[in-house]
């Protein structure tokens, strides 16, 4: 059985995308299904059908990756300091389960990921420090 998509379908797909792809770490915490559906004024299984009819991964699996690749900018960028300030940034109340998500993307800890940013950037500032 095909499912034809039609066209207020794929836009709603599209704009949900462009919304998760386009919010900023702080928003990414407030990012869930139900809020997106409540947002855009669908109900929550029209827009995971809709979402799943146009594109593959789901809008949670999705969410999972836009909150793991946020955390990883933030440890790129130093703007945290531990994974406890960046659950907080990202406002994610399970560390536990995050870990367990972000190690299925990056195949790391966060841990490891912010103490590894953290020792390059000690090395780059010994490197070019006055002397």
């Amino acid at each position: 059985m095909t499912m034809t998509i039609t066209k207020t379908q794929r836009e709603l797909a599209k704009a949900v995308l462009a919304k998760v792809e386009n919010s900023t770490p702080e928003e990414v915490g407030n990012l869930s299904v139900d809020e997106i559906a409540r947002e855009f004024m669908v109900n929550r299984s029209t827009l995971s059908r809709a979402f799943r009819a146009y594109y593959y991964p789901t809008l949670r699996r999705i969410i999972i990756r836009k909150r793991c690749v946020t955390f990883y900018l933030l440890a790129f960028t130093h703007r945290i300091k531990s994974v406890k300030e960046g659950l907080e940034i990202l406002k994610i109340s399970s560390q536990g389960n995050f870990t367990r998500q972000f190690k299925g993307i990056f195949r790391c800890t966060p841990g490891e990921v912010v103490r590894e940013e953290k020792r390059k950037f000690a090395e780059i500032r010994k490197k070019y420090a006055r002397k």
